[in-house]
């Protein structure tokens, strides 16, 4: 369902049914409630307020490519396989090297720069572990510069996820349909292991607040695939955005960290393939917690005292963002911008809520112009 719903709104995005400045003005109206101001923020500020005051690691946990076919049948199985073993190995990899437990706070992404299916999981992971010792608990931090052995992380990783790819095989709790009828998990699997994986362990920015980091992953929470500034021509059947070929990092101009600016165009049936193939099942979750960030305030609260932090874990009010902030943070500088005499500056008249199906429908009935009307 959530799928069809998304092919449709990809459909008639940006065409005579909902043209671009009233897609904008509806999304808008619609994920009010949804925005930044109401809850990228909050999660931001609620989330702040939970952090461990120690460096963190940024863990990235990427899939072999030849499991794609079968994560678009089965995503839910495939993204709980991946949260559950990246989970696991990290909880295995602490207890082995720092000898405690950590806190992890994880975000699936799907999606490359092209817009291809890239399975990964991109975890910030504390700097230390909570141990405990004879004497009570204590905080055991990681070596500076250094959390875990990559290269042993990701041969463990890659072990544990073909291991509960074939169990979910033998306990048919995977659909063989589509573009994976014809898959065979055991030769798929022996050719995954015969590859070396990689997980990608980032040091803790010099300087940087952990506020950051955690801006950096909250970012991507309510965003799929590719952002609307990077679309930068729908014409002729075919669409052109903006990449980073990551793969020239060196070749880019001041060392750009995603590489060098490239174009690329796509035939527009092509591009929505490669969309919907980012489409994640219905409510599922995205961000998950473990360890540490997934216990209780009273786990927390240990920590901070051993550390000689603050424990208060009041949510701090997030700064209000108006609609013009927010859709110009989103790259939309001119969304607000007069379709009709393009100099003019829209108003906001009036929130509403969003509109169910029937209520959508009653007011088409009735002739409401709920797409909005010609200006007279």
């Amino acid at each position: 369902m959530a799928l069809f719903g998304s092919a449709i709104s990809v459909e008639n995005c940006r065409s005579a049914i909902v043209p671009a400045a009233t897609a904008t003005a509806l999304n808008a109206a619609r994920l009010r409630k949804r925005n930044p101001s109401t809850m990228l923020r909050n999660r931001l500020a609620k989330q702040a307020a939970r952090l461990i005051p120690v460096p963190h690691f940024q863990v990235v946990f990427t899939v072999d490519h030849l499991i794609n076919d079968l994560a678009y049948v089965n995503p839910k199985a495939i993204y709980d396989l991946l949260f559950e073993t990246a989970n696991r190995v990290l909880k295995e990899f602490a207890q082995r090297y720092l000898g405690g437990k950590i806190g992890v706070t994880a975000v699936l992404h799907t999606w490359g720069q092209t817009v291809q299916h890239h399975i990964h999981l991109h975890c910030m992971v504390t700097g230390g572990a909570l141990v405990s010792t004879p004497d009570g608990y204590v905080w055991r931090a990681a070596a500076p510069g250094f959390l875990f052995p990559a290269l042993e992380l990701s041969t463990e990783f890659r072990d544990a996820f073909c291991k509960g790819l074939r169990r979910l095989a033998k306990r048919g709790e995977l659909r063989f349909v589509g573009d994976c009828a014809e898959t065979d998990v055991e030769p798929m699997v022996k050719a995954m292991q015969a590859k070396d994986w990689e997980v990608f362990i980032g040091k803790p920015p010099k300087d940087a607040d952990i506020e950051d980091l955690l801006g950096h992953f909250s970012r991507y929470i309510y965003r799929t695939a590719i952002t609307n500034q990077r679309l930068l021509k729908v014409e002729d059947g075919k669409v052109t955005f903006e990449y980073y070929d990551n793969r020239e990092r060196d070749a880019a101009p001041s060392g750009h960290p995603q590489g060098r600016k490239k174009v690329m165009t796509l035939p527009a049936v092509e591009f929505i393939r490669r969309f919907l193939r980012h489409v994640l099942p219905f409510a599922y979750k995205r961000v998950r917690h473990f360890g540490l960030y997934a216990g209780s305030k009273l786990r927390l609260q240990a920590v901070r005292m051993i550390l000689g932090a603050s424990f208060d874990f009041t949510q701090s009010t997030p700064p209000k963002l108006d609609m013009g902030e927010w859709l110009a943070s989103l790259g939309l500088d001119d969304a607000l911008r007069c379709p009709f005499c393009g100099e003019g500056t829209l108003r906001l008249g009036r929130d509403f809520a969003p509109l169910g199906f029937f209520q959508l429908w009653l007011l088409l009935w009735l002739g409401v112009p709920v797409f909005g009307k010609e200006a007279t």
